[in-house]
C-alpha cells in the first residue's frame, strides 16, 4: 500500500512537471531559458505551432517563371500541385514534404551545393523542368517563397531560388 502511494505520487509530480514544462515551451522566450538547462533532445516536450501563442502564420510556396528564346520573361506561376504523376502521397502533402525536406537542408548547411543533391530537390526540379514545357522555353527559374499573412498583405519573401536550363 505504502508502495502504492509513493508510486502514485512519482507518477503525479512526474507528470505535473511535464504538463507545467510543456506549457512554459510553447513560448518562444521561455524556450530559450529552457533550453539552457533542459536538452530536449529526444523531443519529449512537445511544441504545437498551430495554437496559440505561436500560430501559423506563413505558408510555403513554389513559384517559377519561364525565359523565352525571344528575350521575354513570363509572370509568375504558382506551382500547381496536380502535376505530381510520380509522387505517391497527397499532392499538397507531398509538395509541402519536398519543400519541408529542402528548407530543413538548407537551414542545416546553409549550402546551396548540399540541397542540389538531396533527393526532393532532384525531384522538383525534374517535375518543374517538365511541367508547362514549350520548345521556345531557354531558361525556367523557380523559387521556394514564404508567403507572410501578417497584415492581410500578400508579401512574399523568397528563401531559395535556382535556374533550370533547357
Amino acid at each position: 500500500m505504502i508502495i502504492s502511494i509513493f508510486f502514485n505520487s512519482v507518477c503525479y509530480t512526474i507528470l505535473t512537471i511535464w504538463i507545467l514544462l510543456t506549457i512554459f515551451y510553447q513560448h518562444k522566450n521561455l524556450r530559450k531559458i529552457l533550453l539552457k538547462f533542459i536538452h530536449n533532445d529526444f523531443h519529449l516536450i512537445p511544441v504545437w505551432t498551430l495554437f496559440a501563442p505561436n500560430p501559423i502564420s506563413r505558408d510555403f510556396y513554389i513559384v517559377y517563371r519561364d525565359y523565352y528564346q525571344d528575350k521575354t520573361i513570363s509572370e509568375l506561376k504558382l506551382f500547381q500541385v496536380n502535376y505530381i504523376p510520380i509522387l505517391h502521397e497527397r499532392y499538397d502533402k507531398a509538395t509541402l514534404t519536398m519543400i519541408f525536406n529542402i528548407l530543413k537542408v538548407l537551414k542545416n548547411h546553409n549550402d546551396v551545393e548540399v540541397v542540389a543533391k538531396i533527393p526532393e530537390f532532384k525531384k522538383l526540379k525534374y517535375i518543374l523542368k517538365k511541367v508547362d514545357y514549350t520548345p521556345t522555353i531557354v531558361n525556367r527559374q523557380f523559387s521556394i517563397v514564404d508567403m507572410a499573412q501578417i497584415d492581410n498583405s500578400s508579401k512574399f519573401t523568397p528563401i531559395i531560388t535556382f535556374n533550370i536550363v533547357y
